[in-house]
């Protein structure tokens, strides 16, 4: 039986380890203490933020495929919020989506944690780096070796991540530094009395930042008052190795330049970094597979920043793998 390696529990990483057969013996490694990677929830007592991804669309055939039965079940359900634009100096103005919209309920890792089931899943484990030959390969960490040996290894880091993962017998090594990911900062603010906003979701037309979600308004959240706020990516790289809390001071005073919005002190109130946060330039593949050396690699960044592409990325090369190892 193949042992098969897939460091990152994300949906890509998740998605191949649902599709690769079950007559594979499928280890997924997680550095954080549970799946979701992007798709990431946080609750903290009152208050639950969906602080990585919003929400997502389906366009293709594959994908509505997949989301079809979630939606059946309620695990997955169509956000329709009330979405505006606010600016500085300009008059607040509601936007439409032009095709549905949709969340994992009750928190956006929901849909990971499903996925996790009987997969293998070891959590709280950072693979920093393999060791080892071709089908032969063992993972490292901090204190030495993890795992293995494991006939193949995947990688569904975010692209500057896996290229420091993978030795130099890659085939695609190239492709890795081309791909180029950017950084958001996350504010998560939680309120224990009604605060006065009429819309659920806002663009932020702000140098500093581009999107605001009341949280506890989408579908299946039982939470207080629960607010995130996105930085753009500019703006947030130039500042990765800023302080934290002089992060937060910025973006709070952004916020109160905007129209309407007036906040109280927040009864709770987090930062959470993503250093790779939003692809700038794809690979341009559906996935990296080198048979040569039993490495692959995939994940959004590959096609683009989206959920959708992150399922398409792990289904191909789950496929891809199965027509190899048959």
């Amino acid at each position: 039986m193949s042992r098969i390696a897939i460091i990152g529990a994300g949906l890509a990483g998740l998605v191949l380890a649902r599709t690769l057969k079950d007559t594979l013996d499928i280890s997924v490694f997680e550095k954080s203490r549970g799946p979701g990677g992007r798709m990431a929830t946080r609750e903290a007592g009152e208050f639950m933020f969906d602080h990585g991804a919003q929400y997502f669309t389906a366009r293709s055939r594959a994908f509505r495929s997949f989301i079809k039965p979630f939606i059946k079940t309620g695990l997955i359900k169509e956000w329709t919020p009330k979405i505006i634009s606010l600016e500085k100096n300009r008059k607040p103005y509601k936007r439409q989506w032009f095709e549905p919209h949709y969340v994992a309920s009750p928190g956006m890792n929901r849909l990971c944690k499903m996925l996790a089931d009987n997969s293998g899943l070891v959590v709280d484990t950072e693979v920093l780096g393999f060791s080892g030959a071709v089908g032969n390969w063992y993972l490292n960490g901090k204190q030495g070796v993890i795992d293995g040996p494991f006939d193949w290894v995947i990688s569904t880091a975010p692209a500057p991540q896996s290229l420091l993962l993978m030795p130099s017998c890659f085939a695609h090594r190239t492709v890795l530094e081309r791909t180029t990911m950017s950084s958001c900062y996350s504010l998560m603010l939680g309120f224990t009395e009604p605060v006065p906003l009429n819309f659920d979701a806002a663009v932020l037309k702000n140098p500093a930042l581009n999107w605001m979600a009341v949280n506890s308004s989408k579908p299946g959240r039982e939470s207080k008052l629960s607010l995130l706020i996105n930085s753009t990516n500019e703006w947030a790289n130039s500042r990765l190795e800023a302080d934290k809390a002089a992060i937060e001071d910025e973006m709070l005073y952004q916020l109160e330049q905007l129209p309407g919005v007036i906040l109280p002190t927040p009864q709770h109130s987090v930062l959470h970094r993503w250093r790779y946060a939003a692809t700038e330039v794809a690979a341009g593949v559906d996935f990296l597979l080198d048979p040569s050396s039993q490495l692959a690699s995939c994940g959004d960044w590959c096609i683009e920043g989206r959920v959708e592409a992150a399922y398409l990325s792990g289904h191909k090369l789950g496929r891809a793998l199965n027509r190899i190892l048959e």
